[in-house]
């Protein structure tokens, strides 16, 4: 997948809350894999919680801390494939004539919003929802799934709700 790999510049920033990263692996081969990973984590990302469960390694970034997701890349055990790579973030969205944009909190990061299928069906259209609750500030909790698609980086929204943060 190479979808780590053209986010090598990005560095995400969270100061009151937690930024978190879940790597969904096709097949995590044995409980080697599971410490290599664990411990691999927590070395590039002091401070952060590590957990794996099955296939899957989530990485929570406690406030002030920032995310290098070039160095989680190069954590990870060559031989493990990355199926997904989830985000969750607060920021603000802006709405860039038709497209959504995402930036994270206290970043210059600039996600594209997607949703799953390029034609969803009413109920199943995040970016519908989202718009018709902009205004204000703006500022959301994302979750989603990082993807690759004409060479960007999207966040294909799974879920959102407005948030707020205090300024320092």
């Amino acid at each position: 997948m190479k979808l780590l790999p053209l986010l090598l510049a990005a560095l995400l920033v969270v100061d009151d809350d937690v930024l978190t990263v879940t790597l969904t692996f096709e097949k995590m081969h044995c409980d080697e894999c599971k410490g290599t990973v664990e411990a691999q984590l927590r070395q590039t990302h002091k401070g952060a919680k590590v957990t794996v469960d099955g296939d899957t390694a989530t990485l929570t970034i406690p406030e002030g801390t920032c995310l290098d997701l070039a160095k989680v890349h190069r954590a990870l055990p060559s031989d493990l494939k990355l199926k997904a790579v989830g985000l969750r973030a607060r920021g603000t969205v802006t709405a860039k004539g038709a497209d959504l944009r995402f930036q994270p909190r206290n970043t210059a990061t600039e996600l594209p919003l997607a949703n799953r299928d390029e034609k969803p069906k009413a109920k199943e259209d995040r970016l519908a929802d989202l718009r018709k609750d902009l205004g204000g500030k703006n500022r959301f909790e994302i979750t989603g799934e990082l993807r690759e698609k004409d060479k960007t980086t999207q966040l294909v929204v799974s879920s959102f709700k407005k948030t707020d943060w205090t300024e320092k």
